[in-house]
């Protein structure tokens, strides 16, 4: 039990911040993103190090508050939780409040020197091994700690300098919200197969002449890969930009209204507020197998080869890749944002024929390497993505998310499995909408 729990807190909640994901120091701020390692796969992401090699000048804001530190107006003063008072208090404008919640840098640039010492030997010790930063967490948490981290609305610990995280994030074609770009549902995306780009002035040849002599240069249309990584760069690239300005104002996806009105859709009795962190629940790579499916939009279709081709550049545009390897962007190898793939497995039934939750799909070994398995390895191997979401129905009497053989096996193992070794969150349901009959976790 202890040791399920550690990792459930360690390698998914508090990898938030673990990595120094809110040093404004840490790492350079356009691509704050992961460590290699699941634990501290997302800390590490938020490019917090505005003295490092950044090829872009920050903007002329004096009041801006960089990596997972708020802004306090009282002061102009920045802090992990701009509506504590005494935390507002402690420092100057321009300042920055040291994880020891006494001392202060003098600004971004001075916050590995002037927090030397409350920072040297912890979990945000940039210096130490990720293992021994982990144990460094476990050692000063405890069950109540750990806890508090098992829900999408995860809260802050603060005598370890850990602010709050939302992992509710369903950012599948676009980050929630009206700050976002809404793309193509999953079948509008899908419908774009294209394998090979083609030269958009061989396909229209009768209209070239009506054409304006500037747009005579036509480039090459874009194959249905190049579009994917296109649409998953933006919505990391937006992700990132939009959890960076909600964390300058204090809004941590908790229906944190400080700087701004919380979205319509926050509701701090459940999940609270969807699209503000950098943890994306998508893409959706299930397989529509009935058309009753409620889900079926989000899904690029019926075809797991499809489906693959098309979650891997997705993938590795979210979280800040080339699209022609699995290099990032980043010289560092951190990620823009992290994606998700799911939901592990065999899951395309949300009422009918049954309640999704106590539904048990029966499916042989080859329907599950043929066709439910085959997106999932391609996004997981390929794609590299940061984590997993299992179903919440069960596959033949096994619940997904209980499934030693899925989730241990398969997915874990170095040997005859994945080797995966990011973290995996269940699929998030509402006490209110579980069935009194629930099989499935």
């Amino acid at each position: 039990m202890r040791h399920t729990i550690q990792c459930m807190v360690v390698a998914a909640t508090l990898a938030l911040i673990a990595a120094a994901g809110h040093r404004p120091d840490a790492t350079a701020i356009q691509f704050t993103a992961v460590a290699a390692a699941a634990a501290l796969s997302l800390a590490a992401a938020a490019g917090h190090r505005p003295d490092a090699t950044w090829p872009y000048k920050p903007p002329d804001f004096p009041d801006a508050c960089l990596g997972e530190y708020s802004f306090c107006n009282s002061t102009k003063s920045c802090v992990l939780d701009s509506q504590n008072a005494s935390a507002c208090a402690a420092c100057g404008a321009g300042e920055y409040l040291c994880p020891d919640w006494r001392s202060c840098a003098k600004s971004a640039q001075r916050f590995s020197a002037d927090c030397a010492a409350s920072v040297s030997g912890t979990h945000l010790d940039a210096t130490l091994s990720d293992a021994v930063r982990l144990a460094y967490i476990v050692a000063h948490t405890n069950l109540t700690d750990w806890i508090s981290q098992l829900h999408n609305n995860a809260k802050a610990i603060p005598k370890l300098s850990i602010p709050s995280y939302n992992w509710l994030n369903d950012d599948v074609h676009g980050i929630q919200g009206p700050h976002g770009t809404a793309f193509p549902d999953g079948c509008g995306l899908g419908a774009s197969w294209n394998k090979v780009a083609a030269p958009t002035a061989l396909l229209l040849p009768l209209l070239l002449p009506l054409l304006l002599p500037r747009l005579l240069p036509l480039t090459l249309r874009r194959s249905a890969q190049e579009l994917m990584h296109a649409v998953g760069k933006a919505i990391g690239s937006e992700a990132r930009s939009a959890h960076n300005g909600y964390v300058h104002d204090g809004d941590r996806g908790g229906c944190n209204t400080a700087g701004g009105v919380a979205s319509k859709d926050c509701n701090p009795n459940t999940a609270g507020e969807n699209g503000a962190g950098i943890t994306l629940y998508g893409p959706n790579i299930n397989l529509v197998r009935d058309p009753r499916w409620g889900r079926s939009q989000e899904t690029y279709g019926e075809c797991p080869t499809l489906t693959s081709k098309l979650t891997v550049p997705f993938v590795r545009g979210a979280q800040g890749f080339f699209a022609a390897n699995n290099s990032a962007v980043d010289s560092r190898g951190r990620l823009l944002a992290g994606s998700c793939c799911k939901h592990l497995a065999a899951y395309d039934v949300e009422g009918i024929p049954e309640e999704r939750s106590s539904f048990s799909a029966f499916v042989t070994a080859q329907q599950m390497w043929d066709f439910y398995l085959q997106p999932f390895e391609s996004c997981i191997n390929e794609a590299q993505a940061m984590h997993v979401m299992t179903a919440l129905n069960a596959i033949n009497g096994v619940a997904a998310s209980a499934d030693a053989g899925l989730l241990d096996g398969l997915l874990r193992d170095p040997a005859d499995g994945w080797n995966f070794s990011g973290f995996v969150v269940r699929r998030y349901l509402p006490a209110s909408a579980r069935p009194s009959r629930n099989p499935c976790g």
